[in-house]
C-alpha cells in the first residue's frame, strides 16, 4: 500500500513502488524538451531530453494529477490512500439567487464539488462563471481567487461574481489592489508580485500571458494573500501551461480547491500535461449542441473565402509570406471590407480578429470600425466592449479580444489573421455564440488562403469547422 500526501499544489507518494511503475508514471508525466517553449525554470529535464513533473526519487508530483496517479496504481493492482489535509470552512458566502442555475449547470456545480482539482469543459456562454460562484460558495472558504488572463476579463468577471455571490468581490490587476474573501486576480498581477518578491523566476522564453500592466502598490501584501488562498478558479485554463500560471500556482501553498474553467481545456504541444498538473483532469464535459437545443447558444453559419493563390520563392520565411499574403493582401483586405460593409447595411454587429497592430490599424481606418489593441489601457477596453454591448458601436477591429468576453449582441466576427492554432480559432469564433433578442444565428468569415505554410492551417481551420455540428459551413470561390 502507498499513501499519497497531498500538500497545496505539491503531492508526494509514499511507501514502495517498483520501479516500472516509476517509469510509467514518468512516462505519463513529462515531454519531449524540444516541444517545451514557455516553462518555468524549475521544470528539470532528465538525461534522456525529456522535460518532468514527475520526479522518483522523492515521489513529487503536482497535486492535480491524482487522479492520473491513482488510476496508474490501480493498473498494477497497488492500492493507495489518500492524505489531504482539509481546513474547516471559515466562511458564511451565499448566492443571492440560489434556484437560478439550469439543470445542466447544477450537474457541473455538482460534478465539480466530488472533485477537488478538476476542469469543466463547456463552451461560452454556458454559465461557467456562474457556476464557479455556486461552487466557490458551497465551499465555504477563504481566501478564494478567480484568476483570469487579461484585464478585460479582470473587470468583466468582478462584475459577474458580483450578480451571484451577496458579498463584495474584489479585484487584483492593473495597479488595483482591493483584494475581499473572494477576489478576481489577473495572472499578469499575481506572477509580477511574485518576481518582485524573488518568488518567481524570470521567463527566458516570451510568455503570451504576460501583457503588460500598471504595477501594483504594494507586491508583499499580494504575494501573502496568494499564499493564504485555499480556493483557486483558473479562468481560460487552457493557458495553465504558460510559465506565469504554473509558477504562480506552484506559490499557492495553501491552496486545496481548485477548478479549471475553458471551452477548449488542452494545448498544442506536449506540455499538456501542465493543464492537467493545475486544475486537475476534465470532470464533465458540456457539448454546444446541448446548449443550442436549450436556447442558451446559437449556431454559427461560416462563409470561407477562396483567396487567389501566390507562389514564392523556397527560401522566403513564414514572417515574409504571412507580410505579403496577408497583412498587406489587397485583395484578402477588401474582402474585409466588404463584410464590414454589409455587417452595418444588415444593422449586424461584428468583430475583425488580426493579429499584427498595423494590419488593425489599417483595417479599422477603411472601414471606420473602432480599433481595439493591447496597447489600449484595461479602462478603455472596458468602455469599448460596454458600447459594443449597448449597440452605440457596430464594428471593431482588433488584435484583443479572441477569448473570455461576454458580448450577447456580437453575432458577426471575421477571421482576418489566419493561423494554425485550434484553441485560438475556436475561443474567436464561439464570441458571437451568444444569444440575444431577435438572434438566430452567428456569421463567420474565414479565408482559404492559398500559400506556402498558410494553405494548410486554412485546411486545419475548415476541418475544425466541419467536425462540429454546431457550425455550418459555405465555400465562396469568387470572393463576397
Amino acid at each position: 500500500m502507498v499513501t499519497i500526501e497531498c500538500v497545496g499544489p505539491q503531492a508526494f507518494m509514499r511507501g514502495n513502488v517498483p520501479e516500472h511503475v516509476h517509469q510509467q508514471l514518468y512516462l505519463q508525466m513529462s515531454w519531449p524538451h524540444a516541444r517545451a517553449i514557455w516553462q518555468p525554470d524549475s521544470l528539470k529535464s532528465w538525461d534522456d531530453g525529456r522535460i518532468a513533473i514527475y520526479y522518483p526519487k522523492t515521489g513529487r508530483f503536482p497535486t492535480g494529477c491524482v487522479p492520473r496517479v491513482l488510476h496508474v496504481l490501480d493498473h498494477y493492482g497497488i492500492e493507495a490512500v489518500i492524505d489531504r489535509p482539509i481546513p474547516a470552512p471559515n466562511a458564511s458566502l451565499r448566492i443571492s439567487n440560489p434556484d437560478a442555475l439550469y439543470p445542466y449547470q447544477r450537474t457541473m456545480h455538482d460534478v465539480a464539488l466530488q472533485h477537488p482539482y478538476g476542469t469543466l469543459q463547456a463552451p461560452p456562454r454556458s454559465g461557467k462563471t456562474c457556476v464557479a460562484a455556486h461552487w466557490i460558495a458551497s465551499l465555504q472558504r477563504t481566501p478564494a481567487i478567480f484568476f483570469v488572463n487579461t484585464i478585460d476579463l479582470c473587470y468583466q468577471a468582478q462584475e459577474e461574481l458580483s450578480k451571484w455571490l451577496d458579498t463584495e468581490v474584489g479585484i487584483v490587476g492593473d495597479g488595483h489592489y482591493e483584494p475581499a474573501d473572494v477576489t478576481v486576480m489577473s495572472i499578469q498581477s499575481a506572477f509580477a508580485s511574485l518576481k518582485a518578491c524573488g518568488k518567481a523566476k524570470s521567463v527566458k522564453w516570451r510568455d503570451p500571458m504576460l501583457v503588460e500592466e500598471r504595477p501594483l502598490p504594494n507586491h508583499q501584501e499580494a504575494v501573502g494573500y496568494l499564499e493564504d488562498c485555499l480556493v483557486r478558479t483558473c479562468d481560460e485554463c487552457h493557458h495553465s501551461s504558460a510559465a506565469s500560471h504554473t509558477q504562480t500556482y506552484k506559490a499557492m501553498k495553501s491552496c486545496v480547491f481548485s477548478l479549471g474553467l475553458s471551452a477548449t481545456p488542452w494545448c498544442e504541444g506536449g506540455e499538456r500535461i501542465l493543464i492537467e498538473a493545475a486544475t486537475g483532469p476534465v470532470v464533465h464535459v458540456t457539448r454546444k449542441r446541448e446548449l443550442i437545443e436549450a436556447g442558451r447558444l446559437v449556431p454559427i453559419h461560416i462563409d470561407i473565402v477562396k483567396v487567389p493563390p501566390k507562389r514564392y520563392p523556397k527560401d522566403t520565411t513564414y514572417a515574409t509570406i504571412y507580410a505579403d499574403y496577408i497583412v498587406d493582401n489587397e485583395w484578402r483586405n477588401e474582402q474585409i471590407a466588404k463584410w464590414c460593409d454589409l455587417r452595418r447595411e444588415e444593422g449586424h454587429t461584428g468583430i475583425v480578429f488580426v493579429r499584427h497592430i498595423r494590419h488593425a490599424k489599417a483595417l479599422a481606418e477603411r472601414t471606420g470600425a473602432t480599433l481595439v489593441t493591447g496597447s489600449v489601457s484595461g479602462e478603455q477596453r472596458k468602455a469599448i466592449w460596454d458600447a459594443l454591448r449597448a449597440r452605440e458601436l457596430d464594428l471593431v477591429v482588433g488584435t484583443v479580444g479572441k477569448e473570455g468576453l461576454d458580448i450577447p449582441v456580437l453575432d458577426g466576427a471575421a477571421m482576418g489573421l489566419g493561423g494554425v492554432s485550434q484553441i485560438q480559432t475556436e475561443q474567436a469564433i464561439t464570441r458571437v455564440m451568444t444569444t440575444a433578442e431577435g438572434k438566430t444565428h452567428g456569421h463567420v468569415l474565414d479565408f482559404y488562403d492559398q500559400a506556402k505554410h498558410l494553405s494548410g492551417h486554412s485546411k486545419d481551420r475548415i476541418a475544425l469547422y466541419c467536425d462540429d455540428d454546431a457550425y455550418s459551413v459555405r465555400l465562396i470561390e469568387n470572393g463576397l
